[in-house]
């Protein structure tokens, strides 16, 4: 289970509120995981989203350095495979890279 799971609710309903699209007086959005983000699509189908399309994705390891930045005291640079995903969405681990399966969640209500 990711770290952050416990945010995700009060995401979705953020999303919700703020990105979603209003089409003949219902509110529609869209929202993209990857099959391997179990936590987020037990929570998309919880709320009353399906799966309304999947394709292959790629996901590419980047190994190359970033420049050396100075930033102000109190900021920090965090990569986002260290952040979010604890070797277990995108992962470090070899059978975590490669091809996935681009994953469409969506609801009209």
């Amino acid at each position: 289970m990711l770290q952050h799971a416990f945010l995700l609710p009060e995401m979705l309903d953020y999303a919700e509120k703020e990105l979603s699209v209003i089409d003949g007086g219902k509110r529609i959005l869209s929202v993209w995981v990857t099959d391997k983000e179990y936590d987020k699509i037990e929570m998309l189908s919880r709320n009353g989203y399906y799966k309304a399309y999947s394709e292959p994705v790629r996901i590419f390891p980047y190994s190359k350095p970033f420049p050396e930045v100075r930033l102000p005291d109190g900021f920090s640079v965090l990569s986002l495979e260290d952040e979010n995903c604890h070797n277990s969405c995108y992962g470090r681990h070899e059978e975590n890279k490669g091809t996935r399966r681009g994953v469409l969640f969506w609801r009209c209500a």
